[in-house]
This record gives C-alpha cells, sequence and structure tokens, in this order.
C-alpha cells in the first residue's frame, strides 16, 4: 500500500507540475520546460501561502487546504485553456524517444542516438540509485524532523523537532524557506510519511530535472551549432561524470545531488543557479528584459527564497554578476537595469530576515 501511495504521490506532483506548465510555458518548449516551469511556479505559490501561514501560526491542516485549493484551481483553468495540446508535448517527447530506441536495437542509430541513449541511462540510473538505495543523514534531524512533527502536531514551525518544546521566537534561518514543508504537506495529502517523500519521491524528480537543467544549458550555449544535440548529451554526460566522481568533499556538487538532493541547499546549487545562467545565455539576443523573461526569473528567485536561507541571496548576487557581465560586453545597461526589479521579493526577505534574527 505505501508503495502504490508513493507512486501515486509521485505521478500527482509531475502531472500537476505538467498543467500549471502549460499555463505560463509554451508547448514547443517541450515536455521537460512544461514539467519544470510548473514545478517551480508550484514552489513560488508555496513560498507566497506558507510565510502568512507561518506568521499567523496557521495549522498544517490550513496550510494543505489552501495550497490544494490554489493548485487544483490552476489545473483545471489549465485544462479547459489548454485540453486541445495538453497530450502533443506527451506524444512527441515519446514518439522522439522511441524511435531512438528503435533506430539503437536495429543498428541504424546516429551518434546523436547514442549520446542521448547514454545521457538518459546514466541520469536514471543516479536516480535509480538514491530512490531504491537506503541513506541516512544527520541532517534528518531537523529536515526530516521538522516536517513529521509538523504532521503530528498538526503546526507550523511551532515546535523544534530536536527537543519537542515549543520555539521561544521563529527560527529566522529557516522560517523564510519553509522547504519541509513541502513534504508536510505532501504526506498530509497522500498519506506518506515525510521520510518517504524527502528519501524516495524527490530524488526521482529532482536528479532527472537537474541533468534536464544542463541539457537545456547547452542548447543555449551551442544554439547556433548544428551540432548542438550531440554537444548538449555530451555535455550532461561529462557533467553526470564530475558528479559521480564529486566526493572528495561533503560540500561538493556531486555528494548533494546523488546523496542528499531532498536538501533545500542543493536544490538551489543543482537547479536554480544553472537555470538562471541558462535564462540569461538563451536571451542574449535580447536588447531589453521581455515581460515573460522578467516573469520567469521572478518564479525563479521566489523558488529559491523557499527551498533555502541562502536562496535569498545567492541568485541575486548571481544576477548581478551576469548583468555586470552582460553590460561590459553589449555596453547597454537597459537590459542588465530591468533585472533590479525580479529581485524585489528577496531584498523584502532579506529586511525580514534582520528584523526577526
Amino acid at each position: 500500500m505505501i508503495l502504490i501511495l508513493t507512486v501515486v504521490c509521485l505521478l500527482a506532483v509531475i502531472l500537476t507540475s505538467y498543467f500549471v506548465g502549460a499555463l505560463f510555458v509554451r508547448s514547443e518548449h517541450g515536455l521537460f520546460a512544461g514539467i519544470l516551469g510548473g514545478f517551480l511556479v508550484l514552489l513560488a505559490l508555496w513560498e507566497i501561502v506558507s510565510l502568512p501561514a507561518i506568521f499567523l501560526k496557521s495549522s498544517l491542516t490550513a496550510l494543505s487546504l489552501i495550497i490544494q485549493s490554489v493548485i487544483i484551481t490552476l489545473c483545471v483553468v489549465s485544462f479547459f485553456r489548454n485540453k486541445g495540446s495538453l497530450l502533443a508535448p506527451w506524444r512527441e517527447c515519446f514518439m522522439s524517444w522511441g524511435e531512438k530506441i528503435v533506430r539503437f536495437f536495429t543498428f541504424k542509430f546516429t551518434p546523436s542516438d547514442i549520446a542521448a541513449l547514454f545521457a538518459l541511462g546514466i541520469v536514471l540510473l543516479q536516480a535509480l540509485l538514491l530512490v531504491v538505495g537506503v541513506h541516512y543523514d544527520d541532517d534528518d534531524a531537523f529536515y526530516v524532523a521538522t516536517a513529521t512533527t509538523a504532521i503530528d502536531t498538526d503546526t507550523i514551525y511551532r515546535y523544534t523537532p530536536f527537543t519537542g518544546a515549543e520555539y521561544s521566537s521563529l527560527p529566522a534561518r529557516y522560517v523564510l524557506s519553509p522547504w519541509p514543508m513541502l513534504a508536510a504537506v505532501l504526506s498530509y495529502i497522500f498519506n506518506v510519511r515525510p521520510i518517504i517523500i524527502f528519501h524516495t519521491v524527490l530524488p526521482a524528480i529532482l536528479i532527472p530535472m537537474s541533468y534536464g537543467v544542463l541539457f537545456m544549458m547547452g542548447r543555449a550555449i551551442w544554439r547556433d551549432d548544428p551540432d548542438r544535440e550531440i554537444k548538449s548529451y555530451a555535455f550532461v554526460v561529462a557533467a553526470s561524470f564530475l558528479q559521480i566522481f564529486g566526493a572528495f568533499s561533503t560540500w561538493s556538487v556531486g555528494m548533494r545531488l546523488l546523496i542528499r538532493v531532498w536538501q533545500g541547499k542543493t536544490v538551489l546549487a543543482s537547479v536554480i543557479i544553472p537555470l538562471l545562467m541558462m535564462l540569461i545565455i538563451s536571451d542574449r539576443d535580447s536588447e531589453k528584459l521581455s515581460r515573460r523573461m522578467m516573469f520567469y526569473i521572478t518564479v525563479i528567485l521566489l523558488a529559491g527564497c523557499f527551498m533555502s536561507s541562502m536562496g535569498v541571496v545567492l541568485p541575486v548576487i548571481e544576477l548581478f554578476a551576469l548583468g555586470l557581465t552582460r553590460a561590459i560586453v553589449t555596453k547597454n545597461l537597459r537590459y542588465s537595469l530591468s533585472l533590479i526589479p525580479c529581485c524585489a521579493v528577496n531584498v523584502m526577505l532579506g529586511v525580514i530576515y534582520l528584523v526577526i534574527r
């Protein structure tokens, strides 16, 4: 029964992410872009809904009901708005990969097919090892315990997971980035314990998502190259080997991605930071920041704030560096200055942190 509920939870996260993403990401960008965009929109909404609930001392039940209502509403709107085209990206994705597999087994494959299938296999293998394997970490004592405490007490950041005592004041380092509440709400909805959400469901989503962002970055870098597909897949394979053999430190990205991917700071480093860089690279020919791109960047920054307290600061520093580099290269400040309004929420959360610490 637990296995069935876990699979249902995983599929629900993927499908709701796609439905929500279909509202904001054009279908021609592909299936992965839709799922990624929807997932980040949901995390941004989680941040917007969770913070008032925490400061108003709402129950986890209330938070779960609000989030469910928002997600269901967005999914229904997406269905009626895009019902004629919702299946197209799925069909195109399965047909594309199906053709690659058929060509491989009939010995009619191309170098691009080999690179694509090798990249897919090595990414899925890394995700599978973490999903079916068992790994315990000292940080479970806070992240998993925080979500479990929320479930067992029907509260949000009311009791410390270390001793069970009531917080004398809100934990400033964590309260503005309530990542554990993602597992707590999913646990409440699907009746799956938070440790299963963290150690089984999230790795199956986040590891492929991280490599998908790297593939998109490769496509952006080699946008005008006729061999950009094979180069992008080779880029993913090269990055995966660096991750696999990156256990030289507990702080390396590879160690975090393949062992502690369920931590918010890992998702920040493996998804948010490279995704921001990819967007700026892909938009390199634009003279000004479009409203759509401004929306994407704002959503990514909000999602980063939800994941980790470092997500309040690091993406802003990255945007500053990218904007400064772009201004120097293009000798045009207009685009770079238009990135400033996207950081308004991060600045506000930084001020709140200084006030409550």
